[in-house]
């Protein structure tokens, strides 16, 4: 994932990081168990639900740096005209 959607990062990338980020959870939901009681506090059931929190989060990270059109203060944006930032002539 660093270098599909690390701090330099291209649509081609990001658009693999988010097939890879769907495949894992696919299995992830398809393998998870969370074992205990219903009456117990279940810290597996805990883990497990931040496991999908940050696969939803990556997803929603790779999704918005593909449509971003500007640099968000990355020091290597590629594939951004003027490497994100504007330009100061007016």
């Amino acid at each position: 994932m660093w270098t599909t959607a690390g701090l330099s990062r291209n649509a081609a990338g990001l658009k693999e990081a988010m097939a890879r980020i769907g495949t894992l959870r696919d299995e992830f939901w398809k393998d998870v168990y969370v074992g205990g009681k219903g009456e117990d506090l279940n810290q597996s059931l805990e883990h497990a639900g931040r496991v999908a929190d940050f696969l939803e989060f990556a997803e929603l990270m790779c999704h918005d740096a593909l449509h971003r059109e500007e640099s968000c203060g990355s020091p290597l944006p590629r594939g951004v005209p003027d490497g994100g930032r504007r330009s100061q002539a007016r």
